[in-house]
C-alpha cells in the first residue's frame, strides 16, 4: 500500500466520522473539513517500516 493511498484511506474515514459531527459553529466544520483535506498536521506524520 503506498502511502497515498494510507492518506485517502485517512481522508474518506475522517469524511464519514466530520459527516457525522454536530458543530456548533459552521466555521468549526469549516476548520475540520480544511484539516482533513490538507493533512495538518494530522494526517501528515509519515510513518517508517523497516523490514
Amino acid at each position: 500500500m503506498t502511502t497515498r493511498q494510507i492518506m485517502d484511506q485517512a481522508k474518506a474515514l475522517m469524511e464519514s466520522i466530520i459527516a457525522r459531527a454536530k458543530f456548533s459553529k459552521s466555521t468549526y466544520e469549516k476548520a475540520a473539513r480544511t484539516l482533513v483535506e490538507t493533512g495538518g498536521g494530522v494526517l501528515s506524520h509519515t510513518v517508517i517500516w523497516n523490514d
